[in-house]
């Protein structure tokens, strides 16, 4: 008699949990190996905390980002203004300018200025009957002795002296130049008349003696961004400073490790050197940031006049 082959099939029993074929241990127990894999590999790729970028990177990174953006600024304006829109770049560049300037913040700066507004012009007459009117010489040095005993670095007038065509404002002139030479402290004296009609800077005060005194004070007529340092209205004439940069040099210049990295680099430079008709003139880009700062601490060159009412 035949045995019949029966399949016996795996049936739940009551009480008891099914239990999974050989086959299904093995796909479940593989799917279990995956997430594991997976999870340890997440976790592997999150930095740990040795791995943080450091502030010096940080650092770094912005000083990269800062330099590409000087980069392409600086190649933006070149084919802009050179080349495309060269008259609206002057525009364009003002308004930088001004942005730049409400960025600025304004430091103590090393200058006391001395209003001299209120001094009233008085007269003075020439041998031949001419009288003229000017700023009061015997007042300018009582001031001039009085700053001169605080022992500063320089002091500047910013006062036209240069003679005109017929020659000395006042006839007490020489007299008065001889006062400032006499002084412990540099005196500078402002120039304007024969710096504007391109004489050389030793006849500036009317005489070679007196070239140590002259200084510039002419303004540019076209905007007040930049201002010269040095102007040299000849080739064959030799270089002659402005106040601005009189007053700083014999302060002494304060060097930027920066700038004079991005100016070794091309990127940046103190002065624009620009040529007028047979001569050249050096500008620099002003702080105006502490003006403000110089009108509220100026001091009167006479106290006010006390008025008591009756």
């Amino acid at each position: 008699m035949d045995k019949r082959k029966t399949t016996k099939k795996n049936q739940p029993t009551a009480g008891k949990t099914p239990q999974p074929a050989s086959g299904e241990k093995t796909n479940k127990g593989n799917e279990n190996i995956n997430k594991v894999s997976q999870f340890n590999a997440r976790e592997s790729l999150k930095p740990s905390p040795g791995d943080k970028p450091s502030h010096g990177d940080h650092i770094f990174a912005d000083l990269i980002k800062g330099l590409f953006f000087i980069l392409l600024l600086l190649i933006t304006k070149l084919i802009i203004c050179h080349l495309i829109l060269h008259d609206c770049c002057k525009e364009i560049e003002s308004a930088g300018h001004k942005y730049v300037q409400r960025q600025l913040s304004p430091n103590e700066p090393p200058i006391q200025i001395i209003d001299i507004t209120d001094l009233k012009v008085v007269s003075y007459k020439w041998p031949n009957g001419e009288v003229v009117e000017a700023t009061p010489r015997d007042k300018l040095e009582e001031l001039i002795r009085a700053i001169a005993e605080q022992e500063p670095k320089a002091i500047g007038v910013a006062i036209d002296f240069s003679p005109d065509a017929k020659g000395y404002i006042t006839p007490v002139d020489e007299d008065f130049f001889e006062f400032c030479m006499s002084q412990q402290v540099p005196v500078f004296l402002g120039v304007s008349r024969t710096a504007n009609i391109g004489l050389p800077p030793e006849v500036w005060l009317g005489s070679e003696k007196y070239e140590s005194l002259a200084v510039s004070t002419v303004i540019p007529k076209k905007g007040i961004e930049k201002m010269p340092s040095v102007v040299q209205a000849h080739e064959d004439y030799e270089e002659s400073r402005t106040m601005s940069s009189a007053l700083a040099d014999t302060y002494g210049q304060i060097h930027c490790k920066g700038a004079e990295v991005l100016q070794h680099w091309g990127l940046a430079e103190q002065f624009a050197e620009h040529k007028i008709k047979e001569g050249k003139v050096k500008e620099f880009v002003v702080d105006y940031s502490p003006l403000q700062t110089f009108i509220d601490n100026r001091l009167k060159s006479e106290p006010p006049t006390n008025t008591v009412s009756s």
